[in-house]
């Protein structure tokens, strides 16, 4: 297949979620072309080229029809408000179908989904409240490089802050902080916030690395994804909290897309001392085995580009190869 990948970058997971899809089904065989309007940091460019992933900066993608016309494309697949018009306005042109995810829940041009081909929702929390029609929507969860071997016996007591936190959250992180910090942990945050007494590392690209040296890791969505994989134990925080992801709790939680939005707890210092004080109890080893294996099983982006793939080949490519 030949795709058309649409966003509008930012310093944020979706970013990252869309350059990983476009290595997954160029590692699978398939043709991709990124349009990233406002990509303006030099490491992404860098790793795109490494890759040898073909991307273009423009915020008018228009301007690229004729170029686009001649290399043939089957399909537009968006992720951003952003960037859905234009990517409508562009398959027009070109004839090919427009497909596009839904990260999040308040997207607004609702509109403007309702002329795609079909709309992936990456949970079925998002497919529930989606006012669209049942037969457009197909859910696609979010995948997540899987370390091919991980390190288990060499990790401190280490967390990591795997987020990107504003004001909004910034209490509910320092809580959680705080509580880690008494307890003895050591602290690591990537994604430009700092809190006494944690270690800020900055924004990084691939956070494997740091994850594969702790054995918690904070955050939402694909940080716990990404965490998991590389061993890690999760906890739940965002603008709410559902604490400790468990084998109790996995199924439910990972249908919200691990938001916090499960339970929708209040954060506070009581909560997170609770929820730290349930890994006294338990067996630190074997819930960081859980999370490596039900990540394997589950979140691996490879399966996730097999799962796109399909989707591309029922808007418009049937028959057609790479």
């Amino acid at each position: 297949m030949r795709i058309i990948m649409m966003t509008r970058f930012y310093l944020n997971g979706q970013t990252t979620h869309v350059l990983d899809l476009c290595h997954a089904l160029q590692k699978r065989g398939h043709r991709v072309f990124l349009i990233a309007s406002r990509l303006d940091h030099p490491a992404y460019a860098r790793w795109l080229q490494e890759k040898g992933i073909p991307f273009n900066r423009t915020d008018r993608p228009t301007d690229l029809v004729h170029y686009l016309r001649r290399l043939r494309f089957d399909v537009i697949h968006n992720h951003s408000a952003h960037t859905l018009d234009a990517a409508l306005q562009l398959g027009s042109l070109l004839e090919i179908p427009v497909i596009a995810t839904c990260h999040y829940l308040d997207f607004e041009p609702v509109n403007l989904l309702r002329r795609t081909h079909a709309v992936v929702a990456i949970s079925e929390e998002m497919a529930a409240q989606l006012p669209l029609p049942t037969q457009q929507i197909r859910i696609v969860e979010n995948g997540v490089p899987i370390p091919a071997a991980v390190e288990w016996h060499n990790r401190s007591r280490e967390a990591v802050v795997l987020a990107r936190v504003d004001q909004s959250r910034s209490t509910a992180y320092g809580q959680a902080v705080d509580a880690l910090l008494e307890l003895g942990w050591r602290v690591s945050i990537a994604g430009g916030w700092r809190h006494p007494g944690a270690h800020a590392v900055g924004w990084t690209i691939n956070p494997n690395k740091l994850l594969q040296r702790a054995r918690l890791v904070l955050g939402t969505g694909r940080a716990i994804r990404e965490g998991m994989a590389a061993g890690c134990v999760g906890l739940v925080v965002g603008d709410y909290m559902d604490g400790i992801v468990t084998p109790a709790n996995v199924e439910t939680l990972r249908r919200t897309n691990f938001s916090g939005r499960t339970g929708k707890q209040t954060p506070s210092p009581e909560r997170f001392r609770s929820e730290l004080a349930k890994l006294q109890s338990w067996n630190l080893g074997d819930l960081m085995m859980f999370s490596r294996t039900y990540a394997k099983k589950h979140f691996d982006i490879n399966k996730m580009a097999d799962a796109m793939a399909s989707i591309y080949r029922e808007a418009g490519g049937k028959g057609k190869t790479a």
